[in-house]
């Protein structure tokens, strides 16, 4: 265990669009989405030390293309105060989330970005960043690593052990409660299927909500 004092903020919200918009991460998906099993998050981490300050945004999307991620890193750059290289975009890869973010799934089908979609995310995402910015205190960094079982393998040669190592960044407050937890599992969130037609953050956001 290791640990180091930053200041940091953190914040989340909903970005689940309305049913009947199509879907990433199935080929065989027939049909736009039919309504929310779960919601869809973003979340924004501000980190800093007596000289920079970066940015993560965590989204519960498949996968977003430089058409959506770089004007967003440019405006939560002006907003708080860094570039737009210090703001890393993470999409979960979640199969059950709208499509219109990215332009390059599936091949050969010349998929387009939805403006309107993404103006909606990146004014919810800008108000989370300011709720994080708004709320950043002192903070203690503790980084730890453990194993899990049971819950991913390898599809394609599944007596092969699958990676079950899994990271974890917390940053407390001075009375030990955490402002944010980051968690890092290598593992396709594909546990609902292609028939599933309503939007979640598959196991990924159980796992958020646990912790």
């Amino acid at each position: 265990m290791m640990t180091q004092m930053f200041y940091a903020g953190a914040a989340e919200v909903d970005i689940t669009p309305p049913p009947g918009l199509p879907m990433d991460g199935y080929l065989a998906r027939q049909g736009v989405s039919l309504g929310m099993h779960d919601p869809l998050l973003a979340g924004v981490l501000i980190v800093s030390d007596d000289e920079k300050r970066i940015a993560l945004v965590t989204l519960d999307l498949l996968a977003v293309s430089a058409g959506f991620s770089d004007p967003l890193r440019g405006a939560l750059a002006a907003q708080i105060g860094t570039s737009p290289a210090a703001i890393m975009v993470c999409p979960s890869h979640t199969h059950c989330g709208p499509s219109g973010l990215q332009n390059w799934f599936p091949p050969g089908d010349r998929p387009q970005l939805d403006s309107a979609l993404a103006s909606m995310m990146q004014t919810r995402i800008l108000s989370a960043a300011q709720t994080a910015l708004d709320s950043m205190m002192a903070v203690e960094l503790v980084y730890t690593q453990g194993a899990v079982e049971g819950i991913g393998g390898d599809r394609n040669q599944p007596n092969t052990p699958g990676d079950q190592q899994v990271t974890t960044l917390c940053f407390r407050r001075e009375d030990g409660k955490p402002v944010c937890i980051l968690f890092h599992y290598a593992c396709h969130p594909t546990v609902l299927g292609a028939a599933t037609r309503y939007y979640s953050a598959d196991f990924v956001g159980a796992a958020r909500g646990r912790l």
